[in-house]
């Protein structure tokens, strides 16, 4: 259960950082003390979770974000995201949940937010 809810928080909250427009980029990574890329790739890489459906999303994101004021705008969020993703996916029932989460997320990806 409280993987689902976990699971379910991620989604929302790559929604919010998918479908931010940029803006001024004030409301986003303010207080944000430590980011880490579950993948130690930092603010430019995309990285792997270990889960398929998960890193095809990363892979999308990546390149959806051409504008670099935008991508390190939303990149602390997505960081925080990453690892958590990572940190659920060292147990096969964190992966079977990240895979449906992924794959919705993926399916559902909002192209038009790409800029």
């Amino acid at each position: 259960m409280k993987q689902m809810m976990t699971v379910a928080l991620m989604m929302a909250m790559l929604g919010l950082v998918a479908c931010d427009n940029g803006g001024s980029g004030s409301g986003g990574s303010a207080g944000s003390s430590t980011t880490t890329s579950a993948s130690g790739g930092g603010s430019g890489g995309g990285g792997s979770i270990g889960v398929k459906e998960c890193d095809d999303y990363i892979a999308k994101w990546n390149a959806c974000y051409k504008d670099p004021t935008m991508k390190a705008a939303a990149q602390p969020a997505f960081d925080q995201v990453k690892a958590a993703w990572a940190e659920s996916a060292k147990t096969p029932a964190g992966k079977t949940g990240l895979a449906m989460a992924c794959k919705s997320m993926v399916d559902n990806f909002p192209s038009a937010a790409c800029k």
